[in-house]
């Protein structure tokens, strides 16, 4: 059966998208994994302004994503502004025009949440700290107009509350500097919690990629630091711990990933050495790895909070 003309098109700019995914990962920041983002853009945006489908928009939107992220990658953020910019406008187009509660809503409100760790760094980075702000309410009104809580509802409530999460944690660090703590520890210790039901959450698509379990992986990191600051060290350690055995798995898969793992076991070495070695054993990030992509990924550990901290005091 011969292939249609919109077809051929279609084909050719899905593998120019996957090509630009493939070099972000294994060469990112270079000027080929930039070129690879740019063509890209260029045959998903003569796609949707030749046919204008909702998928070519949606292809469209991923594209200038990995650009922007590609700009970002190799310290040009002012050359990243643009693309995200029109990412952030596509994708608002989109949460506009789907209907919640339709089979696409919960697939269109994950995307533009996973699209909002490259657009608000962009935005603030190039001094538009309000747009980004902006872009983030507009997918937390999105989340909350969701009329059914399905799996990847959930995953996009869970990718947000992972942006809370990480400013969270230097608000915690401010406060026991300025002798604020007790003002702050019980939200702490439900932040905690929150967290690690995050972290469950983001768990069910893990089996999906190497981002998504490096944000299982990044949502642990965030509870790590608020234990730390609440003096739960043990805790704190084992949550890590617990990350780097979920990055090893996804480590091999390029340096961007490699250099997370890096980061966490810096962070882990960092607790001190009164908590002793690492309890989890150390990655093999080898194909096949358990909890790589397609393979399950255990549950989480380290739950000794949960009582928090009126258990101690009282």
């Amino acid at each position: 059966m011969a292939t249609s003309y919109w077809d051929q098109r279609v084909i050719q700019a899905d593998d120019l998208v996957a090509r630009a995914e493939e070099l972000a990962e294994g060469e990112p920041g270079t000027e080929p994994a930039r070129a690879a983002a740019r063509q890209a853009v260029q045959a998903a945006d003569a796609l949707a302004r030749d046919r204008g489908t909702a998928a070519d928009l949606r292809r469209l939107g991923q594209a200038l994503w990995r650009q922007a992220s590609a700009f970002l990658v190799s310290g040009d953020p002012a050359a990243a502004l643009a693309p995200a910019r029109r990412c952030w406008a596509l994708t608002e187009r989109t949460l506009a025009s789907v209907p919640p509660g339709s089979p696409e809503w919960g697939e269109t409100v994950g995307e533009a949440v996973q699209r909002l760790g490259v657009i608000m760094p962009a935005l603030s980075i190039s001094g538009r700290p309000d747009e980004g702000q902006d872009a983030y309410g507009a997918c937390q009104a999105a989340v909350h107009r969701s009329s059914s809580g399905g799996p990847r509802v959930r995953q996009a409530q869970a990718r947000l509350l992972v942006f809370y999460l990480t400013a969270a944690a230097d608000a915690y660090a401010a406060a026991r500097v300025d002798g604020r703590w007790e003002q702050v520890a019980d939200q702490a210790y439900l932040d905690m919690l929150a967290g690690r039901d995050a972290a469950a959450a983001l768990r069910e698509f893990a089996g999906d990629g190497p981002v998504e379990v490096i944000e299982v992986a990044t949502t642990l990191r965030m509870v790590s630091r608020i234990a730390t600051v609440a003096g739960e060290l043990r805790q704190a350690a084992d949550t890590l711990d617990e990350a780097i055995e979920l990055a090893g798995t996804v480590a091999r898969r390029g340096p961007a990933y490699g250099a997370i793992l890096d980061g966490l076991r810096a962070e882990r070495d960092g607790l001190g050495p009164a908590l002793g070695e690492r309890t989890a054993p150390e990655p093999d990030p080898g194909p096949g790895s358990a909890g790589g992509p397609g393979q399950p990924v255990r549950p989480g550990r380290g739950r000794g909070w949960r009582a928090g901290r009126r258990s101690r005091s009282g």
